[in-house]
């Protein structure tokens, strides 16, 4: 992703904000929530969360390295969002283009997108 403009979400509290105020969009191989930032204006900020009912520690950790690969492929997302991706157990064996696809289509439905954003997007 050109301009590097992603952040991590690494604390419990941000993840707890989410999961407990974030609206949400469901796919079958992964769930997305967002909210809008108050710390990080300037950037989105993105957390991956894999249970532990989806395999070994070795399966989950490459699961993650996926996401965040998909992530950094994908489309640039606004500024100023904090989202959580929340990994199902569909995306074990999907391929790597077909879950990119899916993501750029959450994303875009979701107005989170720059492109999108521009017009009007979601929690305007």
């Amino acid at each position: 992703m050109p301009g590097k403009t992603v952040g991590r979400l690494r604390r419990k509290q941000d993840f707890d904000r989410l999961f407990a105020a974030g609206r949400m969009v469901m796919s079958s191989f992964f769930v997305l929530r967002f909210v809008r930032s108050s710390q990080s204006p300037g950037c989105a900020r993105i957390g991956i969360a894999v249970g532990r009912r989806l395999g070994s520690a070795v399966l989950r950790n490459r699961l993650r390295r996926r996401w965040r690969e998909i992530v950094r492929m994908g489309p640039m997302i606004e500024p100023g969002w904090d989202l959580v991706v929340v990994v199902r157990a569909g995306s074990r064996f999907a391929p790597l283009s077909v879950l990119r696809d899916r993501w750029v289509m959450v994303l875009e439905r979701s107005g989170l997108t720059v492109a999108a954003g521009a017009g009007g997007g979601v929690g305007e």
